[in-house]
């Protein structure tokens, strides 16, 4: 018997170079004889990966150290850290794709730099009027909301509103800076427009092109001029 002992003991000990070895750095590697020595754990492998904890429930977790990581097997399943203490645990999901804990959520926190909408919206919502309806902000700084209207509809109308209101609402400008033809709108049809080059303001509609920004009609739009109404 004390033969058999020495023999599994000789092959544990041979075995031991192909999965763990420890350096004089404190670092442990699996994989490899040489681990990071800015790791305290370096595994290796091109072909397994590494299986942690698997839980019910983070709850059912005793006294959890700050920063213990788990995976939660129960809903909403994925992997979990304790951003709290052992005395008041907080276990935060980490970001998947797509989910509401995912990196495109903004959540309740306070951004530290810009967000990049990357060419997408602000929408209020995941059906197709609150995606044509949403916020978008383009590359040269242009703000836009809603989008063409895809059928009428006089009740629900896609803008702006601007409830309650008891502040002033400015807009600035310097007239003759910046481009002449700014809005891509002719012809017949009803709008609001500030246009900054001009100076100028329109309100109501046209039914022909006097209203027109393009180069061959910016004569319409005099500087520091208005007109409300119908073909005014």
């Amino acid at each position: 018997m004390f033969h058999r002992y020495l023999l599994a003991a000789a092959l544990l000990l041979a075995a031991a170079p192909h999965f763990t070895h420890a350096q004089t750095t404190g670092s442990v590697g699996i994989g490899t004889t040489a681990p990071d020595a800015s790791a305290a754990l370096d595994i290796v492998s091109s072909s397994k990966g590494l299986l942690l904890p698997r839980v019910a429930a983070t709850t059912g977790i005793a006294s959890p150290a700050p920063g213990l990581l788990v995976y939660q097997t129960g809903a909403p399943a994925g992997f979990y850290y304790n951003a709290g203490d052992a005395a008041a645990p907080s276990w935060q999901q980490l970001a998947t794709t797509g989910s509401i804990t995912g990196g495109d959520n903004l959540g309740d926190h306070i951004a530290t730099q810009n967000i990049n909408l990357n060419g997408q919206k602000l929408v209020g919502g995941t059906t197709a009027r609150a995606i044509r309806g949403g916020l978008a902000i383009n590359g040269n700084g242009l703000l836009t909301v809603g989008a063409p209207r895809v059928h009428p509809d006089s009740t629900n109308r896609y803008g702006v509103r601007l409830t309650d209101l008891d502040q002033d609402f400015i807009i600035t400008s310097d007239q003759g800076k910046g481009p002449a033809n700014p809005i891509s709108v002719s012809g017949a049809g009803d709008r609001m427009m500030w246009l900054s080059y001009y100076s100028a303001f329109r309100a109501g509609g046209v039914t022909g092109d006097r209203w027109n920004t393009t180069s061959s009609n910016s004569a319409a739009i005099g500087n520091y001029s208005a007109a409300f109404g119908l073909d005014n």
